[in-house]
């Protein structure tokens, strides 16, 4: 039970380090209206969009889980959520080295952006490791 209660706050942790990235990434693009006319751009916005809400649902489903039973299943978030950060750091750090739209960004968002994308390595392989 205890360690259970643990992995739900560590999700939460994970899903508020993934808001954070997603955030970043939606915020910029927001911000540059060169970004708005590309299709391509418009399809990223999208899928941060979508996997921001997904980032969001995960700890009402395992807290959901823990109250009717049944843990073993994060092992299998943390890989979803290492997952789910490799690919939303990577998009919104694509969108922070946008040279249409640096005059939106800041030094210290790529510099948290590329520590995202190592982090979500290490989550991900971490999480490898519980799903055994």
């Amino acid at each position: 039970m205890e360690k259970d209660i643990i992995i739900i706050v560590i999700t939460v942790i994970l899903a508020t380090f993934y808001v954070s990235v997603s955030s970043i990434g939606i915020d910029i693009y927001n911000k540059c209206n060169q970004l708005k006319t590309s299709e391509k751009w418009k399809n990223i916005h999208k899928i941060l969009s979508h996997t921001l809400v997904i980032a969001m649902t995960i700890p009402g489903v395992l807290f959901t889980r823990y109250l009717v039973g049944d843990g073993r299943l994060m092992g299998g978030m943390g890989i979803l959520y290492g997952i789910l950060g490799i690919i939303g750091s990577s998009i919104a750090y694509a969108l922070y080295n946008e040279s249409a739209c640096k005059e939106h960004t800041k030094e210290s968002q790529g510099n948290y952006l590329i520590g995202a994308i190592a982090g979500s390595v290490i989550t991900t392989i971490g999480s490898g490791f519980l799903v055994r």
